[in-house]
């Protein structure tokens, strides 16, 4: 089974903090609560939903997996808990619930337990998860606009998608170039 070891991390010569796998994740889970908290605040309720699909989605193939193969529960880690933060992250706020249960399968059990578990796998489990704009493009390329959400008026920047992309489609960009 897979063993969570604490190490002394030397911050400076007379510091000594001790780290381990689930102390790390917990920084990431934390760190993502405000990106998480502004999701819901541009896009409402719905995102909170889709992070707890996908968050538990993702503990239970991992659960799911490890006990089909006899191996350790690794849930303590909470290395599927950052997967499943950062997969519905990616998402589009108003996704279909099964959207982060597909990636989630994808994520846990095809890139990273197929691998040999945390550590082993070839890319990020949760950007494997990606593999939804592969499958799903219009799905994944499609996005609300907070801005209509909020009643915003007047906005100082708008983000969109590069000149280059109308280009690929045979098209202008939409914007002059004062813009």
């Amino acid at each position: 089974g897979q063993v969570m070891e604490k190490r002394p991390l030397r911050v400076a010569p007379h510091l000594v903090q001790t780290v381990s796998v689930r102390s790390m994740m917990l920084d990431v889970i934390v760190a993502r609560l405000i990106a998480l908290a502004m999701a819901v605040f541009l896009f409402g309720w719905w995102v909170l939903v889709l992070c707890a699909i996908s968050v538990g989605s993702c503990m239970l193939f991992e659960y799911g997996y490890r006990k089909f193969t006899r191996q350790s529960n690794t849930l303590g880690d909470l290395s599927a808990c950052v997967t499943g933060l950062l997969l519905c992250m990616t998402l589009p706020s108003d996704a279909s619930w099964w959207v982060p249960v597909l990636g989630a399968a994808f994520a846990i059990v095809v890139v990273k337990q197929f691998y040999g578990g945390l550590g082993r796998n070839f890319i990020n489990p949760a950007l494997g998860g990606r593999m939804l704009l592969a499958s799903f493009p219009v799905l994944m390329t499609t996005w609300e606009d907070p801005a209509l959400r909020l009643s915003i008026q007047e906005l100082d920047a708008v983000t969109a998608a590069t000149p280059l992309s109308y280009f690929h489609h045979g098209a202008l960009p939409p914007q002059d170039l004062t813009q």
